[in-house]
């Protein structure tokens, strides 16, 4: 075989592969019906359609390499080089963003505030904020945010048995026994009943039997 027709033979693989990795792949991702509602973007989605994009863009400069002028080279190559430049600094500044999940999800709610999941997702991260604060000491900072959490979320059982927890260590024993029953009430946890039933303990009630 002539080296000509190898060189077309490798550009017609090399664009039926990047063809096929750019496309096959994302099509699963696009049956929206499939995913989960409100969840559905996502930037994984891209990574292996990406490599197909990425050779055919090598495709594409190998081809213009062989057909364009020098002068035209320089200019691919250089704003080729641009564009490297400004993701580099797009992707910079998105770092911070990722540093944990109250972040990444406090800035999700604010580009999509009507998307379910990303709020249910933001009040879960400010619920481990505030279990963060009570182990360290700080339940007076604790409390208002499992107040917020439970206000938008009322089932949330999480933040209730969090809520009683702290309003037992300030010593507020009628609040830790409200808030104890209602988390022991939703998540059936054995755990968190017994805590409710040492509560009302102390506070010389009878205690309740389980439901």
């Amino acid at each position: 075989m002539e080296l000509q027709d190898r060189v077309a033979l490798g550009v017609r693989r090399a664009l039926l592969l990047g063809t096929s990795l750019l496309v096959l792949p994302i099509l699963l991702a696009l049956n929206l019906n499939a995913l989960n509602p409100g969840d559905f973007l996502h930037g994984r989605y891209t990574y292996l359609p990406l490599t197909g994009l990425m050779l055919l863009l090598a495709t594409a400069w190998h081809l213009a390499a062989r057909h364009l002028a020098t002068e035209w080279r320089v200019v691919l190559l250089v704003a080729a080089g641009l564009v490297a430049v400004a993701f580099s600094v797009l992707t910079l500044s998105q770092e911070t963003m990722w540093k944990d999940d109250l972040t990444v999800f406090t800035m999700a709610h604010q580009y999509a505030p009507n998307n379910a999941p990303i709020a249910q997702n933001l009040a879960n991260a400010n619920v481990q904020v505030a279990l963060g604060l009570d182990e360290a000491g700080r339940c007076d900072e604790a409390i208002p945010i499992f107040d917020q959490v439970i206000q938008q979320y009322p089932d949330d059982w999480f933040a209730w048995a969090g809520r009683g927890e702290c309003f037992f260590k300030l010593g507020n024993l009628p609040e830790a026994e409200q808030s104890l029953r209602r988390a022991s009430e939703l998540s059936h946890e054995p755990r968190v009943a017994e805590q409710w039933q040492q509560v009302r303990t102390l506070m010389g009630l009878p205690p309740t039997p389980p439901k």
